[in-house]
């Protein structure tokens, strides 16, 4: 991508990597954004003095300066990071996921090989393979190999044995986590076949409803969830139009892209000590409502108007290699 990075220094500086231009598509013109009030990872991240850019040629948000690849992959490795274990994603959210793939790849079901690019401790794995599918995955972290073999999953740490050409890919909330965007975009291009292959990428839309509610002065206000979420290991904060950008950039169109969850129910998340005021109660009794009370042929219309609208709290995108 001709991307420029620089380290250099000692101690957190070292650990430091500072952008000279977008990561998505090497624009220059960059503006700088107020970087959230929280951080995860205070034993890690909290000394390093963390940015935030947006590029307004492709809209990419992108952490910088960020965490290096060796401070953030002590983090990911550490024992306790919960999306490397087991059971980290629900048992619904792996079968909508799979129910979506095989809707736009029906083949998935009874031939083809489909990888997981970022399998995490194995949940959307299980559940293809319990499905039938021909599947492998792939993640960096050595906890999350161990805990998908621990399952009998075929799950490798090792670029080099991907299993080449492939079917469907998924790349399930893990793009917003890489520093070198273009590097597994490049290699889905190698591995994947071309026009019938689908690849399937989820991530954090930055342009959600949520997100829109989260402005920084909301976060002090009243404890809003923040925007832009999980700084500084989320590396990149993806709108629909910056993913979209980004693929066609490596030789993919996309197929269908839309968002999924609705996120509201997580705005706000007061402490046990702040009493709860009546529009906290309010909104606690419409989504109780709204979870009990609801037709579900009203909610299917409400769900599939507000997620066709771009304002889901995640985006899905389908593409293919042309």
């Amino acid at each position: 991508m001709g991307k420029a990075m620089k380290e250099a220094g000692t101690d957190l500086v070292s650990e430091t990597v500072n952008l000279e231009c977008c990561p998505g598509c090497g624009g220059t013109d960059t503006k700088r954004l107020p970087p959230p009030e929280h951080r995860i990872g205070e034993t890690f991240f909290g000394g390093g003095s963390w940015g935030l850019e947006r590029c307004p040629e492709c809209g990419l948000v992108f952490t910088n300066p960020h965490p290096s690849e060796s401070l953030l992959s002590r983090f990911y490795s550490a024992e306790g990071y919960t999306p490397h274990q087991r059971d980290f994603n629900s048992r619904r959210l792996v079968a909508y996921f799979a129910a979506r793939m095989e809707h736009y790849h029906p083949a998935l079901t009874a031939s083809g090989h489909f990888l997981d690019y970022g399998c995490g401790g194995g949940s959307l794995l299980a559940e293809c393979v319990a499905r039938g599918w021909h599947a492998s995955g792939y993640d960096v972290a050595l906890p999350a190999v161990r805990a998908c073999r621990a399952r009998g999953l075929d799950v490798t740490n090792d670029p080099a044995s991907l299993p080449s050409p492939v079917d469907a890919i998924m790349m399930c909330h893990s793009l917003e986590h890489v520093s070198r965007i273009e590097e597994p975009l490049a290699t889905f291009a190698r591995i994947l076949k071309r026009d019938t292959g689908r690849l399937f990428i989820a991530v954090p839309n930055v342009r959600s409803l949520r997100a829109f509610l989260s402005p920084p002065v909301m976060t002090k206000l009243v404890g809003a969830e923040e925007r832009y979420q999980a700084f500084p290991i989320h590396l990149s904060y993806f709108s629909r139009k910056s993913l979209r950008y980004l693929l066609e950039r490596q030789g993919f169109e996309c197929v269908a892209m839309d968002t999924y969850s609705f996120g509201i129910d997580a705005y706000f998340r007061w402490s046990a000590a702040t009493p709860a005021t009546s529009a906290e109660t309010a909104i606690a009794g419409a989504l109780a409502a709204r979870r009990s009370g609801v037709k579900q042929s009203l909610k299917r219309m409400i769900r599939g108007a507000f997620m066709g609208a771009g304002l889901g709290e995640n985006l899905f995108g389908v593409f293919r290699h042309v």
